[in-house]
């Protein structure tokens, strides 16, 4: 759906769709070319546990393989935009010593570089994600509003269609 959005307004966009897409073959998309804007619609996992015992954060692709910001930090030019419409990605860690966003793949993509970044803290539906994505680039791109305004109306308009996703 966003991929038409995108195509819709003039965008190239090269689509790497499909359960059944390899890791290899994303990857191989991600490095590709030069890219303004990523936008990955998948499964995310935050610390999630590896056999070697640290925690790990990104998105998960097939065979378990993750990208996260290191895969990003080494594609041709960091993008501009980095859309992560995945469950958990930019949790929030909350201690003793209040709000932590060490470990949290939204700090590590602003830590390389990337200008601006739509990553969620909570699990998301797929059809809320679906609206989120499409009004967020319907806004920010047709109707040219500054990128926190486009998340907000974004966010309004998933919001009013379902109040419990907060």
């Amino acid at each position: 759906a966003v991929a038409g959005v995108l195509k819709g307004l003039g965008y190239g966009v090269d689509a790497v769709i499909g359960d059944d897409v390899p890791a290899k073959d994303v990857l191989a998309a991600l490095y590709r070319r030069a890219y303004r804007f990523l936008h990955i619609s998948a499964h995310g996992v935050f610390d999630l546990r590896h056999e070697d015992g640290r925690a790990r954060s990104g998105v998960l692709l097939s065979d378990g393989l993750l990208i996260t910001a290191a895969e990003i930090e080494a594609m041709e030019a960091v993008p501009e935009l980095v859309f992560l419409n995945c469950c958990h990605l930019g949790t929030v860690e909350f201690g003793r010593d209040g709000n932590k966003l060490a470990s949290s793949v939204a700090r590590e993509l602003i830590e390389i570089g990337v200008r601006c970044i739509v990553v969620a803290g909570w699990a998301v539906t797929d059809e809320l994600a679906q609206r989120f994505g499409e009004s967020f680039y319907e806004h920010l791109l047709l109707e040219r509003l500054p990128f926190g305004d486009a998340v907000f109306e974004a966010r309004k308009e998933v919001w009013e269609r379902d109040k419990a996703d907060i």
